[in-house]
């Protein structure tokens, strides 16, 4: 039987006995079905892994032993961030789950000029929510041990770019991202279905990023972010190592 990995926010301590929260405990009583005495390893994102036991199943509050704790590294030594324009419904999600699977460092989601969401204050921060709980099932599955943070979405011209060389992706730009080479961490930037607009250009030009085309076809924005991760990933991370 595969050994289940779970993230608890709690501290993990070799001997200590952990209750585990209610979604964790869904997962592994009502979900997975795990049994008194089944293995699991557990998960804070600080770079360690926990092996523990099930001591008690319970929908709402698993109990485990922590039994050995190790350190991990499974992140890629090439820092990607994913500057994202909001999609529609489920397509954001599926976005931000292969970006982790793929070693995104962190992920911008931001309101762009053609884009078609529109988030107040109270709907941005209960859509951060959402993405961070994606975030976590997927280094749960993946085998992550550091959580990549998402950040609140944002208007692009609120939005703070992070320390990183920027590249956007445009169909008809001059130069192609296999020709650039990162000596850094890489800031990647996506538009919505209707490509950046004028507005959405000057502000990534203003902030130092530079246009970069990605083949001869123009890929949907869904697919545009893992496409191109999965290339750097490949030539300048860990993919393929």
């Amino acid at each position: 039987m595969r050994t289940i990995r779970i993230h608890t926010p709690v501290a993990l301590v070799v001997g200590h006995e952990v209750t585990l929260d209610e979604r964790a405990s869904h997962r592994l009583g009502r979900v997975l079905r795990r049994r008194v005495g089944d293995p699991v390893t557990l998960f804070n994102g600080d770079g360690h892994e926990a092996r523990a036991e099930l001591l008690a199943v319970d929908a709402r509050a698993c109990r485990v032993r922590i039994d050995a704790r190790v350190a991990v590294d499974r992140e890629s030594p090439l820092v990607l961030h994913l500057v994202q324009a909001v999609a529609k419904g489920d397509k954001m999600d599926w976005v931000i789950q292969k970006a982790v699977e793929l070693g995104v460092a962190a992920l911008h989601p931001v309101l762009t000029e053609h884009g078609d969401v529109r988030l107040d204050a109270a709907r941005a921060d209960k859509r951060r929510a959402r993405w961070q709980e994606i975030v976590v099932g997927a280094c749960e599955q993946c085998g992550r041990a550091v959580i990549p943070e998402v950040h609140t979405p944002v208007a692009l011209s609120e939005w703070r770019p992070p320390e990183a060389t920027g590249w956007m992706l445009e169909p008809d730009a001059a130069e192609a991202l296999g020709a650039m080479a990162p000596d850094g961490p890489v800031a990647l930037a996506i538009g919505p279905e209707g490509g950046f607009g004028s507005n959405d250009r000057r502000l990534l030009v203003e902030a130092g990023y530079h246009a970069v085309r990605f083949g001869p076809r123009v890929l949907r924005t869904e697919t545009a972010g893992a496409a191109a991760l999965a290339v750097l990933q490949a030539r300048y991370g860990d993919l393929g190592r």
